[in-house]
């Protein structure tokens, strides 16, 4: 089949994560629907997809309403697993037959296969005390082979445990990053260091008191499922210290001492004159 290659644009995507609502015909590349309305896509193109289901698996009327949309901008569909070509402008009503059982059916398939998932990991987490529910863990631990718990990484976990007490001693992300750095302790990865975002994800990370919050994505975004699961991994960091940090955190949030932490605060003096306050 011979197209016009100056006309030729296509949709990225894959199986295992078909586009959404707020998705459709977003591509990697920019190319979008308001591109074509606007003109800058110009009418006679050639969208390329593998098939109907790439551009949509959301509920046939939306799907349906998104492939006429796409024809009515002057824009022609190519789906390549057949080769077939529905052409802007065509009054060819069985193309629009075809389209809308092709996308219902992608809907049905798409809509089991969450049920599934779904029920599979609900499995799982009912037998969460024989099995772990997924190899991925903390940077500082490791998933033994028998799948039923994890081993600490000795290193690693010393390092958490100074992060931790570096900032119960008042020390902010950042300085606690530099000290590492200066230090030349390695980062946990590939990383080319330590860095601030890091180090104040791990100090809001429950994972340290044991806890695992299962997540699930949704629309592409990653949420949260049920509770958190305590006593998943081995805790590192007592509750105590964890309260004590992020006391301190929030002190120095709403006390602005700026992202270097050029002043230290004491998070036992924080926590003093929050006693005080609140006997009043």
């Amino acid at each position: 089949m011979a197209l016009n290659s100056s006309k030729v644009f296509s949709l990225k995507t894959s199986a295992s994560r078909p586009f959404t609502d707020g998705m459709s015909l977003r591509v990697r590349s920019g190319v979008s629907l308001d591109l074509v309305q606007e003109g800058q896509i110009p009418k006679g193109s050639y969208l390329l997809v593998e098939s109907l289901d790439r551009i949509s698996r959301q509920n046939p009327y939306t799907a349906t309403a998104l492939f006429l949309q796409i024809l009515q901008a002057g824009v022609n569909i190519v789906t390549l697993t057949d080769e077939h070509v529905y052409r802007a402008g065509s009054s060819d009503f069985a193309d629009i037959i075809v389209s809308v059982v092709i996308m219902s059916r992608a809907y049905e398939e798409s809509k089991t296969k969450s049920i599934r998932v779904g029920a599979a990991w609900e499995n799982k987490r009912r037998n969460i005390s024989d099995k772990k529910l997924t190899r991925m863990c903390p940077k500082w631990l490791e998933l033994n082979d028998d799948r039923k718990s994890f081993r600490l990484i000795p290193d690693r976990v010393e390092i958490v445990r100074s992060v931790y007490a570096d900032a119960s001693a008042g020390k902010g992300s950042f300085q606690i990053a530099r000290a590492l750095n200066q230090a030349s302790v390695a980062p946990f990865g590939d990383g080319d260091g330590w860095h601030e975002s890091f180090i104040s994800k791990l100090l809001t990370n429950r994972a340290v008191l044991g806890e695992f919050q299962p997540h699930r994505l949704v629309a592409g975004k990653r949420l949260p499922e049920g509770e958190p699961i305590k006593d998943y991994y081995p805790r590192i960091i007592s509750d105590d210290l964890f309260a004590l940090v992020e006391a301190g955190r929030a002190a120095r949030r709403n006390r602005g001492s700026g992202r270097k932490g050029r002043n230290n605060i004491n998070l036992f003096s924080v926590l003093r004159h929050a006693d005080i306050a609140a006997a009043k």
